[in-house]
């Protein structure tokens, strides 16, 4: 049994080491919903342009 196994099965250590887990996990999602929001922004700011440069030419 490795030693983090071993960790995760005593109960004594569980409680601290889920909720650092849990909080990376927490602070992984908020980082990928960041990166998310981001990429649909300079998604959307691309759009217009396009459509800009579209309606100046027609």
């Amino acid at each position: 049994m490795k030693n983090s196994e071993q960790n995760i099965m005593d109960p004594r250590l569980t409680y601290g080491h889920e909720t650092l887990r849990n909080d990376n996990i927490i602070k992984r999602k908020a980082r990928i919903n960041r990166l998310d929001k981001n990429v649909n922004l300079r998604n959307k700011c691309k759009e217009r342009k396009r459509q800009e440069k579209v309606w100046s030419l027609s």
